[in-house]
């Protein structure tokens, strides 16, 4: 793996998994969520609802990342404090 990885152009690689239909942000993935959970939605219905669980997906995500950074920084400060 770690010789792939020294080999591979980073950039095409990079390119290429955002460009994969399974990529977070691939409005196609969460449309197809969409229909897994509701298949009796049509085509623009199982659309909107999709960009409403990207959005709920991203502000979780933001949240989580907020709450991660918060609780480093009092680790660094208890870490200080006994230092």
């Amino acid at each position: 793996m770690m010789a792939r990885l020294m080999t591979e152009d980073w950039g095409q690689m990079t390119a290429a998994a955002n460009a994969s239909p399974n990529h977070v942000s691939s409005d196609d993935r969460w449309t197809k969520k969409a229909r897994e959970a509701n298949p009796k939605l049509n085509d623009d219905q199982a659309y909107r609802l999709g960009q409403k669980m990207k959005k709920a997906h991203y502000v979780r995500m933001g949240q989580l990342s907020a709450k991660a950074r918060q609780l480093a920084r009092e680790a660094a400060d208890e870490m200080a404090d006994a230092g």
